[in-house]
């Protein structure tokens, strides 16, 4: 059985990116993210809970709404292309 889940980490890193700046305005594919502290305030979060969701946490589903919303105002997509992970849980079958 696959278990859908939204990516915490490549949706922050998303947001980061296109927060960044553009270095030559001629070629505004290459960008430098933004940095944590500006993601933090950006995201009205505390810098700690933001690297923690980063790193793996599970935010609270009121702040992963907003977390989706930002992405997709920023990112000019709807809900459903939001980075999404799969995980794949074992087999419960017993021998």
């Amino acid at each position: 059985m696959n278990i859908q889940t939204y990516d915490w980490s490549l949706i922050l890193d998303d947001i980061a990116w296109l927060l960044g700046e553009a270095p030559d305005p001629e070629n505004t594919f290459v960008r430098v993210p933004c940095s944590a502290q500006a993601l933090a305030a950006f995201l009205n979060t505390p810098r700690k809970t933001m690297l923690g969701w980063r790193s793996g946490s599970q935010p609270k589903h009121v702040d992963g709404e907003m977390l989706i919303a930002h992405w997709c105002g920023l990112a000019g997509k709807s809900r459903e292309f939001v980075p999404k992970s799969y995980a794949v849980l074992p087999s419960a079958k017993v021998k």
